[in-house]
């Protein structure tokens, strides 16, 4: 069992105390080794960032960004979830399971119905609601390209009683 408080801090990215943003990158360059800088929120992007602190370390990270995009012919707001990072000795306790628990709230008190995110591991968000996501999807690649394919890892939790069609999805930019 763990000892010590565990807090949560939920800003926009431009308002991290410089003291846990730098906790944070450490954090998120342990999770994804090809991270070469800073991590990149994406230009324009304000997305609310939850820090999980234990004793005022940063131990776990999620961005959770709204953005318009084409579900087929059809305009809606989704949520996007990115950067879920946890400390390695601080996994398997549910902590990844909080942080997407508090994503979900965000975007719930936006009324968005939902929420879509790009795993590595899609095995961790199912205990969350996320189902793999069957859209043929197009973004702006880093590499400054857009890109159309289904991305097996791409899943998506259904936020109310709607529900997610697999049409064509244009996320109108990059993934995050």
């Amino acid at each position: 069992m763990e000892r010590g408080r565990t807090d949560l801090l939920q800003r926009s990215a431009g308002d991290i105390p410089a003291e846990y943003a730098e906790q944070a990158h450490t954090l998120l360059c342990e999770a994804f080794p090809d991270l070469e800088t800073l991590y990149d929120y994406g230009p324009g992007a304000t997305p609310q960032v939850i820090l999980l602190l234990k004793d005022r370390t940063v131990i776990g990270h999620l961005a959770a960004y709204t953005r318009p995009v084409l579900v087929g012919r059809r305009q809606a707001t989704i949520g996007l979830i990115g950067g879920v990072a946890v400390a390695t000795r601080h996994r398997l306790r549910g902590h990844a399971r909080g942080l997407v628990a508090k994503a979900h709230a965000y975007f719930r008190s936006r009324s968005i119905a939902f929420s879509v995110l790009f795993a590595t591991d899609p095995t961790v968000y199912r205990s969350s609601g996320y189902r793999p996501m069957r859209n043929v999807t197009r973004f702006l690649d880093t590499d400054a390209a857009w890109k159309e394919y289904v991305y097996h890892g791409g899943m998506v939790a259904e936020l109310d009683n709607h529900q997610w069609d697999d049409a064509f999805l244009d996320l109108m930019g990059p993934t995050v």
